[in-house]
């Protein structure tokens, strides 16, 4: 008698955290709240990239968060399940990849920025929160140049003159 109790408590508990578990996934599928498919469209058409999850949160302010990458980005975003209008939540960059330019382009695109001119005095591959740069330092006459340049793209992060 005792273990047919505890069986039928089981089957119970059991059955009962899958029908709750669902409950949020049913009030989804409502007529009132915008599909997921819905959701997802907004999203990439908000920020472009790919859906690579989405979950629905109910309640007062029924909404779905939808997680996107970008080739630079990780994005989450909510998506009011009523009107539909798409808000950025959370932003964060990607590591960069590709191959690393090399240190003698580096210089010559700092070289480059002051007209050809500069004596090198530091060129160091360096890196943060997983973006590499090449730290340059050039001298012209007395001034010196102090440059950050992306080791991917080439492009000037920071030029200060002191």
């Amino acid at each position: 008698m005792k273990k047919a109790f505890m069986a039928i408590a089981a089957v119970t508990a059991l059955t009962g955290s899958l029908v709750f578990g669902q409950a949020d996934v049913a009030e989804a599928a409502k007529a009132k709240y915008i599909t997921i498919a819905q959701a997802k469209n907004i999203a990439i058409k908000a920020v472009g990239g790919k859906v690579v999850d989405v979950d629905f949160e109910g309640g007062k302010y029924a909404h779905y968060e939808v997680d996107v990458r970008t080739a630079k980005e990780a994005i989450e975003l909510e998506v009011n399940a009523v009107s539909g209008k798409a808000k950025v939540t959370e932003r964060k960059a990607l590591k960069q990849q590709g191959s690393v330019i090399s240190k003698d382009k580096a210089v010559q695109i700092a070289k480059n920025k002051l007209g050809g001119k500069g004596t090198l005095v530091k060129a160091k591959l360096d890196s943060d929160d997983g973006v590499r740069y090449y730290d340059i330092e050039l001298r012209v006459g007395k001034a010196e140049y102090e440059f950050e340049i992306n080791a991917v793209s080439g492009k000037i992060m920071k030029y200060e003159r002191d």
